[in-house]
């Protein structure tokens, strides 16, 4: 996957009402891929530079019965491949 595919495909987390948390990408690349572009995606759309409390995670997200999604560090039934970048 190339870098602007992917750039395309990142979608936003809000896990408080109207907060902007961080984003995420369904899918797993390699995590120096997404640390790259999950930087300038913070940069170009939020004007945000990331810090040391920028984290960038492997992981499956699963949808909890409270709709709220999870990152988990392993695979379990019902979850999906994701990259998340927060931004603290």
């Amino acid at each position: 996957m190339t870098d602007e595919d992917l750039y395309y495909e990142i979608r936003p987390l809000f896990f408080d009402e109207n907060d902007f948390t961080g984003f995420f990408y369904r899918g797993h690349v390699s995590e120096e891929q997404w640390e790259r572009v999950a930087t300038e995606y913070l940069k170009n759309e939020y004007e945000i530079t990331a810090s040391k409390y920028t984290t960038f995670r492997k992981g499956w997200y699963k949808i909890l019965p409270n709709r709220k999604m999870k990152l988990l560090d392993r695979q379990v039934r019902g979850s999906f491949p994701a990259m998340e970048c927060i931004h603290d």
